[in-house]
């Protein structure tokens, strides 16, 4: 999923509170652009496709050379896509260094997209369990 322009006041806040930092590293893809213009941090995506940075199944366990070197993990549409959401939150949060964060751009709710609906209460439950 691209970022949207309905997006940025979302990204701006989270950037006001110090939650993109660098690098962000992406799941899925988007603009890189975007985040080198307004948000002055390296950005790399992580994604199957032969677009991605790095590419690399997001269910599977990272190599140890990947694991907590993001600063800010941007969750940029793809857990729509996945049937193993637990993997893929294992994933992300090993993806994540102390004290970093974990920012969703998911659809919440029904629409007509992916295979699975997320609830907001999945992501407050990840945040709370990944403090």
């Amino acid at each position: 999923m691209a970022i949207q322009h309905s997006h940025l006041p979302f990204l701006d806040a989270c950037a006001r509170h110090g939650l993109i930092g660098s690098p962000t590293w992406a799941r899925g893809s988007t603009s890189a652009d975007l985040f080198w213009a307004r948000y002055d941090v390296e950005y790399v995506d992580f994604d199957l496709n032969e677009d991605a940075t790095v590419q690399v199944g997001l269910t599977a366990p990272l190599p140890q050379e990947l694991r907590h070197g993001a600063a800010t993990v941007l969750e940029a549409g793809t857990l729509e896509h996945i049937f193993d959401l637990g993997s893929a939150l294992r994933t992300a949060d090993e993806m994540i260094r102390p004290g970093g964060a974990f920012v969703a751009l998911v659809p919440v709710s029904w629409w007509n997209h992916g295979f699975v609906n997320l609830n907001p209460r999945l992501l407050a439950g990840f945040a709370a369990a990944n403090g």
